[in-house]
């Protein structure tokens, strides 16, 4: 099966939900980016699962991931590949594939952080709603009928207290085949849940300090790139 996961990359009780604007929206994502910008480093662990649709509890995918940022270097990891985002540069490694592609970057301080839906705010989608229980904010963000994201809505579940996001729920729009229990082939629109989970400040301190030396990946010289020598056997790719 195609790895949906690497491409794209319920609660029991609601007590209220409202409809808001799109600026109370911004507002609250953008107090999630304060509350993790203003941490120098932190670490946190991440399950990506992939379900069938929304009502189903069948598991087509399912990884493990982490997620570390120290100063202005956020790393990521989901099986088998790891996201390094450099102020300057981000790569993609996939170590089964020994592939790197390096991309170009230009981002100021502190925009390097877990979420940062802005754009799609501006652009993507056509309608924001707000749900509000005892612990969490969910924010749902529903796409316009023709636009060029890889999902039709998305949920966003935000810790009240901390506005750390604990949850995000990805709704893909495009139709994948799939065997039904019968081995037939099925059309479905699936979800992807990606649960973070086990922050913290201090765990980031003893994690492998090299991930986040961008010589330690590729070598520039004379407006070119090429990997390093540790990573000699891999095809870089540039964006």
């Amino acid at each position: 099966m195609k790895k949906y996961i690497l491409i794209v990359a319920g609660l029991l009780l609601y007590v209220t939900s409202y409809s808001q604007s799109k600026i109370t929206v911004d507002e609250l994502l953008n107090k999630v980016k304060i509350f993790y910008e203003q941490k120098n480093s932190y670490s946190l662990n991440t399950s990506y699962t992939l379900y069938q649709d929304d009502n189903s509890n069948r598991i087509l995918e399912s990884y493990k991931g982490k997620i570390v940022k120290t100063d202005d270097v956020m790393y990521s990891k989901i099986q088998d590949t790891e996201f390094i985002q450099f102020s300057e540069a981000l790569l993609k490694i996939n170590h089964s594939e020994k592939a790197m592609l390096y991309a170009n970057t230009n981002l100021s301080k502190g925009s390097n952080t877990p979420i940062d839906l802005s754009n799609f705010m501006n652009t993507g989608f056509k309608s924001s709603n707000i749900i509000v229980n005892n612990d969490n904010y969910i924010i749902e963000l529903q796409a316009k009928e023709i636009n060029f994201l890889p999902y039709s809505k998305i949920r966003i579940y935000i810790d009240k207290e901390s506005y750390a996001i604990q949850k995000q729920e990805l709704f893909l729009a495009n139709k994948i085949s799939v065997k039904d229990k019968n081995n037939q082939d099925v059309l479905v629109n699936p979800k992807l849940e990606i649960i973070l989970f086990n922050f913290s400040e201090k765990d980031s301190q003893i994690f492998d300090s090299n991930k986040f030396v961008l010589s330690n990946y590729i070598i520039q010289s004379d407006n070119k790139v090429a990997v390093s020598l540790k990573y000699k056997d891999y095809n870089i790719i540039q964006n």
